[in-house]
């Protein structure tokens, strides 16, 4: 008998073992090497008066997108000091379908961002109304940029989005006080946020893209809930993965291949999944890739 209980609880520590020393899953990394305007968005800029702005956006830009990526819990984030220096001052505004040598010799992240401002306002008009003695200014800001998320195993760029944001306030004040609003950087700070949370849920969905997790009949459910970018009405492309592409010269793994299987529209969002219903289905199953069909009918292609 006393063989047996130490035969079981044996066998307890031995499973509490192998649990406690299982490998969590790995997040994937990404590097962001780059923020800055475009020369011609820089002259643009200075010559409105709007260099200050522009820099001072362009500044916080780099932290918030950071802190946006961190926030999505699925990135290892690498900062600018863990780059080589090659790689912080790389510019990919202009590379075409791809970053070339030097990202393929960079092991230091599954995903490069590189980010290029091509488009930025900062408009304040005022009207005055004598009667009252009050005046009104409005500013607008308005922030554009591409971003270009590359696979660091490749060189190939994964994604490359043309991306803008915008924000506006209004204010009164007593007729013939002119006092410059282009001082006042909260708004500033709110379009950074804004175009960074728009550019780390672009990169998340690139390397993290929806998925199916169940499937009972025509209704699909999807891994994508409230605060993402999923909404009722929206159509999705469903891919199966068909295993790794292998390059036969090099031996290098190109990614995986993906092969249509249907498309699903999706009918309710909850917090942590949605629901979607099945208009085309050819073997949907769990585990099988969602790409947004965009309003030209075409499914964005992420890989």
């Amino acid at each position: 008998m006393r063989k047996m209980v130490f035969a079981a609880l044996a066998a307890v520590f031995a499973i509490s073992a192998a649990a406690q020393t299982q490998k969590a899953p790995e997040k994937k990394s990404v590097a962001v090497v780059k923020i800055s305007p475009t020369e011609a968005v820089r002259k643009m800029a200075e010559s409105r008066g709007e260099g200050l702005s522009l820099e001072a956006v362009a500044q916080s830009l780099e932290a918030d997108l950071s802190s946006a990526l961190q926030n999505a819990r699925k990135f290892e984030v690498l900062t600018r000091s863990d780059l080589p220096e090659a790689m912080r001052e790389a510019d990919f505004g202009d590379s075409g379908n791809s970053a070339g040598g030097a990202v393929r010799n960079f092991k230091g992240a599954d995903y490069i961002l590189t980010v290029k401002i091509n488009d930025f306002q900062d408009y304040v008009k005022t009207a005055d109304f004598k009667l009252i003695g009050k005046s009104a200014q409005k500013r607008l800001l308005r922030m554009g940029a591409v971003a270009n998320i590359i696979d660091a195993r490749t060189g190939a760029i994964a994604e490359s989005a043309n991306i803008s944001v915008s924000e506006s306030e209004i204010s009164e004040r007593d007729a013939g006080v002119r006092e410059s609003s282009k001082l006042d950087r909260r708004l500033l700070a709110e379009l950074s946020k804004s175009l960074a949370a728009k550019i780390a849920a672009r990169a998340t969905e690139v390397a993290f893209p929806a998925k199916v997790v169940a499937k009972t009949g025509s209704l699909v459910t999807v891994n994508r809930g409230d605060g993402t970018d999923i909404a009722v009405g929206d159509v999705y492309e469903v891919y199966a993965p068909s295993g790794d592409l292998i390059d036969p010269d090099t031996g290098e793994n190109l990614g995986s291949e993906e092969i249509p299987v249907g498309r699903v529209e999706i009918t309710a969002v909850r917090p942590k999944f949605s629901l979607s219903r099945a208009v085309k289905d050819n073997g949907i199953a769990r585990g099988h890739v969602l790409r947004k069909v965009e309003a030209g009918g075409e499914a964005r292609e992420s890989e």
